[in-house]
C-alpha cells in the first residue's frame, strides 16, 4: 500500500523539473543561441562574449558554493530563490540599457542554475518516500533537457531578443509560482538523510564541468551557423542536445 509520500511524488519531480528547465534552459544556456543578436545590440567583439558567458559559469558557481547551506535550512527555499534569481536575471537582461547590467543579469541567472538542482534533490529527498525517490529524482532532473529543447526554436521568432528574454522572464515568474503552490514545506528533522558528505570534491567537480563546457553552449551554435548551416539546422541541433 502507498504511503502519503509516495503517493505525491509526481508534483514535486513535475515542479522541480519545471524549474530546472527554467535556470538552465533558459536562464542559462540560451544566451548561447542568441549570441549574434547580442553582438550586434552590444557590439560585442569575440572576446566580450566569451566573458559574458563566462560570468554565467562565475554566478552558476556562486550558487552551486551557497546551496548546501541554504538546501539544508530550507530545500523549497532553495528551489524559489533559483527560481526568482533565474527569472530576475532574464528581466535584467531583457530591458539592459547597456553591457553592465546584462552583465549583472547574467551573473543572476546563473546563480538560479547553480541553486535549483541541490535544492530539489534535497527536498525530493525530504518529501518523497523512499520507494519512489529514484524515480522522483530522475523525472525531476529531466528538466535540463526540456528547458534547451524548449529553447531551441526561440531565434527563429519574428522578435526581437529584448521581447524573447521578456517572455523567459514571464515565464520564469509563472514557474517559479507555480512551484511555490506546489512543493511542499519539510522540516530539517524529517529528512530522510543526515548531513551531506564530501561536499567540496562535487561542488569543485561541478565548478570545473561548468568552465569546460561554458565555451560550447556559448559559441557552439554560432560556429554552426558559420560552418554553413542555416538557423534553421542550428537551432534543430540545440533541440536533439536537449532531446
Amino acid at each position: 500500500m502507498e504511503t502519503e509520500t509516495e503517493a505525491r511524488w509526481w508534483p514535486v519531480a513535475a515542479a522541480g523539473a519545471g524549474v530546472i528547465a527554467l535556470c538552465y534552459g533558459f536562464a542559462r544556456y540560451a544566451y548561447g543561441l542568441f549570441v549574434p543578436r547580442f553582438s550586434a545590440t552590444f557590439g560585442l567583439t569575440t572576446v566580450a562574449v566569451g566573458v559574458l558567458g563566462g560570468l554565467s559559469t562565475a554566478g552558476y558557481g556562486l550558487g552551486l558554493l551557497l546551496s548546501p547551506k541554504t538546501s539544508a535550512r530550507s530545500p523549497r527555499g532553495t528551489v524559489l530563490l533559483a527560481g526568482a534569481a533565474a527569472t530576475t536575471g532574464l528581466a535584467l537582461m531583457a530591458v539592459a540599457p547597456g553591457v553592465a547590467v546584462f552583465g549583472a543579469g547574467i551573473v543572476v541567472a546563473g546563480a538560479g542554475a547553480g541553486l535549483v538542482s541541490p535544492g530539489v534533490a534535497q527536498l525530493i529527498g525530504e518529501a518523497v518516500g523512499a520507494r519512489v525517490r529514484p524515480r522522483a529524482q530522475t523525472w525531476a532532473n529531466t528538466g535540463t533537457g526540456l528547458g534547451l529543447a524548449a529553447s531551441a526554436f526561440t531565434p527563429l521568432l519574428a522578435f526581437g531578443w529584448p521581447a524573447i528574454w521578456a517572455t523567459f522572464a514571464v515565464l520564469g515568474a509563472a514557474m517559479t509560482l507555480l512551484a511555490w503552490r506546489t512543493l511542499p514545506r519539510t522540516r530539517p528533522a524529517e529528512a530522510a538523510t543526515g548531513p551531506a558528505r564530501g561536499v567540496a570534491p562535487l561542488v569543485v567537480n561541478s565548478v570545473l564541468i561548468g568552465v569546460t563546457s561554458a565555451p560550447y553552449w556559448t559559441f557552439s551554435s554560432s560556429r554552426l551557423t558559420e560552418a554553413g548551416l542555416s538557423p534553421a539546422a542550428a537551432t534543430w541541433c540545440w533541440f536533439a542536445i536537449g532531446a
